[in-house]
């Protein structure tokens, strides 16, 4: 686990680095979204400005890989380990986004006094000829949107017959179906753009973008769902997580990014090459663009599109804040995540709070442990002892779901060792059951019904061990 906090740390923090190169480089002689002509982009004070911020987020981004040693100190438990790879994620956008909002000042304040030409600012050119329809004969074929939600079907359906249900995935599988919608319907309805004064041109660079932009959609929803594949072992233990299908997993995941990059290339030389020779429209929307808390932000009313490429090259698309469908983009792309956390955090709260987590009964031979977000049945015939603890001492968990609430999945614990767990946490006794299947620890949120399961097992099963207080027997 600590190799692949570590991999991961790092990876975010080289994707990071990446993504505010442009803005020193001058590939797309865009340094910041500010444009610099062609012949001010050997200037030494533009290049002054540029080694400056470069040597700064370098600086930055040493310091980040750095502090990533910490997480070889075994000290460091693993909720705080977790806890600092998330938010070694706000520093990577705030400090190089304050450092940016300088520099690119700068280079606006360089814009002006060494007056460099202004492209058209005041209009939009329109082809009135081109036809949506035609446009959107060019899209992905449908049975490709479908297909990448292979995965996650598999992912839900594992989930959904898993005894340690990982709900985190099945939600993580439903956004990305609703994102998937979304993306569909935005993609073609996606107003056409006018890239020069030749109609035929236009027509053929407009059905190239959908068809990038959908099979794009296809391909990152599909990565989605073979990532959530692969995470199926640590969290339900399931047969699916073999190593031989992890594997494929994640090569099937990292194929499909590569298939991303692939297409967006593939659609910037297309483009390039349409519309060699042609007249461009060139617009200056230096003044639209600003650097935020968050990074590059644009805010643009005059201009129709909704999602607008900055200076990465056509990796990165901004929304522009001034269309109405931005406030859809950021309710939709801000309340998922927020459904989410209230769906693995706030339901199993309230369903503690009024005391209807988890039934756990004895019935037909079986103990059936029953609730809204996980369900076990132990048949009687197979279980060995059991005994009742007031205390699990420390543990840590080696697969399934564990919230404050309640935990499904393998624990392991310094007192009892490994056991498959089906507890709400806050509801102790529980009740510990040796089988020749494994251990199992589980409860009622009721303690008296915990206890009455307990005496109701002591009249089945003679002799049976009477587990105490971290594991003492008792009398």
């Amino acid at each position: 686990m600590t190799i692949f906090l570590i991999i991961t740390y790092y990876f975010i923090l080289a994707c990071f680095y990446y993504s505010y190169s442009p803005d020193w480089k001058m590939k797309t002689g865009r340094p910041f979204v500010v444009s610099v002509p062609s012949y001010e982009q050997n200037n030494p004070r533009l290049h002054e400005i540029l080694d400056g911020y470069h040597g700064t987020i370098r600086t930055f981004f040493l310091i980040m890989a750095g502090l990533g040693l910490l997480f070889l100190v075994p000290q460091i438990s693993w909720s705080i380990r977790f806890a600092a790879l998330l938010l070694s994620i706000l520093p990577c956008f705030f400090i190089p986004s304050f450092y940016g909002r300088k520099a690119r000042a700068s280079v606006m304040a360089l814009k002006r006094a060494e007056y460099w030409p202004r492209a058209d600012s005041g209009s939009y050119h329109v082809d009135l000829s081109l036809d949506r329809k035609a446009v959107n004969k060019a899209m992905a074929p449908l049975y490709a949107f479908l297909a990448s939600l292979l995965p996650h079907a598999a992912t839900v359906w594992t989930c959904v017959t898993a005894q340690a249900a990982s709900y985190a995935l099945i939600g993580a599988s439903v956004c990305s179906l609703l994102l998937l919608s979304a993306g569909y319907f935005y993609i073609k309805h996606m107003a056409n753009r006018t890239f020069c004064d030749d109609s035929e041109r236009n027509l053929a660079l407009n059905q190239y973008r959908k068809y990038s932009f959908s099979w794009i959609l296809v391909f990152m929803t599909a990565s989605d769902g073979f990532l959530y594949l692969a995470l199926l072992p640590g969290l339900t233990g399931q047969a699916v997580g073999s190593f031989a299908a992890v594997l494929t997993s994640l090569c099937a995941a990292a194929a499909c990014i590569v298939l991303v990059f692939i297409r967006l290339t593939d659609y910037r030389n297309t483009k390039e090459k349409l519309l060699a020779g042609a007249s461009r429209f060139l617009y200056d929307e230096d003044d639209y663009w600003y650097i935020g808390l968050w990074g590059l932000c644009y805010n643009n009313p005059y201009d129709p599109a909704l999602f607008k490429a900055n200076n990465s090259g056509g990796i990165n698309m901004c929304v522009n804040k001034a269309r109405p469908g931005s406030r859809v983009f950021w309710s939709v792309s801000l309340g998922l995540p927020a459904l989410m956390i209230i769906w693995l955090l706030g339901y199993p709260w309230y369903l503690d709070a009024t005391h209807s987590l988890v039934d756990v009964k004895l019935s037909d031979g079986l103990i059936r442990v029953e609730s809204s977000l996980y369900r076990k049945s132990i048949p009687v015939d197979i279980i060995e002892d059991a005994s009742l603890i007031w205390e699990l001492g420390n543990g840590s968990k080696s697969y399934g779901t564990s919230t404050p609430n309640y935990g499904t999945g393998s624990f392991r614990y310094d007192l009892y060792g490994s056991v498959k767990a089906y507890a709400a946490w806050k509801h102790p006794p529980f009740l510990l059951l040796h089988t020749a299947e494994g251990t199992y620890l589980i409860n009622d949120d009721d303690p008296a019904g915990t206890e009455a399961l307990y005496e109701q097992l002591n009249r089945l099963l003679d002799p049976l061990p009477r587990g105490g207080n971290a594991g003492e027997v008792f009398e």
